[in-house]
């Protein structure tokens, strides 16, 4: 029959999952879907979760050949980035908008990556931009949402 892998622990769970022991035989497999146990695991990892305010920052002026990978690479020196951390902005076609978030797992890492990285002049001239992120309850200009008119974002009147 399937079983585990016998490294799941004494109890046969790993990540939230009950997973059936094997007891270590060669050539026994786990009847698990690793998308499932990778799922489980991610949401155990420490700094999973919704961070605060000030520990995430929000990029403007990236290249369009921006992945997560890459912005990852860029903002991974000044600190700690939790699982899920980082997001390019990608179209359909696969190009970055120029747009990412970084979020760190403490505040100070996202102080420290701001100030460094905001202004830094891009070889072809185009400055980066870094700030906080706004709070998803805040529209254009630090606004909320809830003033908007007849569905239009605030400040755009017709």
């Amino acid at each position: 029959g399937a079983g585990g892998d016998g490294g799941c622990g004494a109890n046969g769970n790993f990540a939230g999952l009950s997973v059936p022991s094997s007891n270590g035989k060669p050539g026994t497999f786990s009847s698990a879907d690793v998308q499932q146990v990778v799922r489980g695991l991610l949401t155990q990892l420490p700094g999973s979760g919704n961070k605060p305010e000030e520990n995430s920052l929000y990029i403007e002026g990236l290249p369009f050949n921006t992945t997560d990978l890459e912005l990852y690479r860029l903002f991974a020196p000044f600190g700690a980035i939790p699982i899920h951390g980082v997001k390019a902005k990608v179209r359909p076609d696969g190009t970055c908008t120029g747009v990412g978030w970084v979020d760190y797992v403490d505040a100070a890492s996202a102080q420290v990556a701001r100030e460094a990285m905001n202004d830094l002049v891009l070889p072809d001239g185009t400055p980066l931009k870094v700030r906080g992120k706004k709070p998803k309850s805040q529209g254009p200009q630090g606004q909320p949402r809830e003033h908007a008119q007849d569905g239009l974002p605030p400040g755009l009147n017709v």
